[in-house]
């Protein structure tokens, strides 16, 4: 999850998460490093160890940060 896959009415009172293109059962997971856009990748996955649903818990971190403060917890130019 990241920012830009939360939608929000007008009204404020309606939430929607959207964009679960590479969401997959977590038996069919393979290593790549190009999972997850870089700002919210957890360390895991950048170095290349097994993962599980923690990396959603991890992005979801990096965005309740980046929404309660204005700021980009991690901010990179490239995937390196």
């Amino acid at each position: 999850m990241k920012p830009d896959n939360i939608l929000i009415k007008d009204n404020n009172k309606t939430c929607k998460l959207s964009d679960f293109g590479s969401a997959f059962p977590l038996e069919d997971n393979s290593i790549t490093e190009l999972l997850i856009s870089r700002y919210y990748r957890p360390p895991e996955i950048i170095i290349g160890l097994p993962y599980n649903t923690q990396v959603d818990m991890w992005s979801f971190g990096c965005t309740m940060f980046e929404l309660y403060t204005g700021k980009f917890l991690f901010d990179g130019r490239d995937n390196n």
